[in-house]
């Protein structure tokens, strides 16, 4: 499952572009997302969790592959940090567990600069379609993953935009 969280990390970071960009990952955890985003030549990334041994994860992480990024200890849904001082503001599979949704979604707007991006990854909800998070795993890498490889590769640009990761719900408004 590991493997499956970088990996949607590195695509959302990959499709929103972050190189010479200020970043910050809310919600971090182990630090996937920021990590990619400083291997894809972001200028500053900043990665805030509200758990401390993540933190400590993505700090021994971030050192063992040479990574910059400065790790804060924060609640996802009352940040530290100023206004508009981020190009691009990105979640994944964190400000999904916001407890107050419509406020989540105004601080991640908070942080962000005019002209910057928010870019979020989220799992489907759980149904009878998907009665667990490993049955939406399962069903993503044997039947989802394969149709949108195929489509990302054929899907047209729309003018002016930059298509998000197909299965993450990006979030590209502004």
């Amino acid at each position: 499952m590991g493997a499956l969280f970088a990996a949607a990390g590195a695509t959302l970071v990959e499709h929103i572009g972050v190189a010479g960009l200020d970043v910050l990952d809310v919600a971090t955890g182990t630090g996937n997302t920021a990590r990619a985003a400083a291997r894809a030549g972001a200028r500053r990334v900043v990665g805030v969790d509200a758990t401390p041994a993540l933190l400590a994860e993505a700090t021994r992480r971030s050192v063992a592959d040479g990574t910059e990024i400065e790790w804060q200890e924060g609640d996802m849904e009352d940040l530290a940090l100023a206004d508009a001082s981020f190009d691009r503001v990105l979640s994944s599979f964190g400000a999904m567990f916001a407890t107050d949704q419509h406020h989540m979604a105004a601080e991640l707007e908070r942080v962000c600069r005019p002209g910057g991006r928010v870019g979020l990854t989220a799992w489907a909800v759980v149904s009878a379609r998907f009665p667990s998070p490993e049955a939406a795993v399962e069903l993503f890498e044997t039947r989802a993953a394969p149709i949108m490889a195929a489509q990302r590769r054929s899907r047209p640009s729309v003018a002016g935009t930059t298509p998000g990761p197909p299965w993450s719900g990006c979030s590209a408004r502004r």
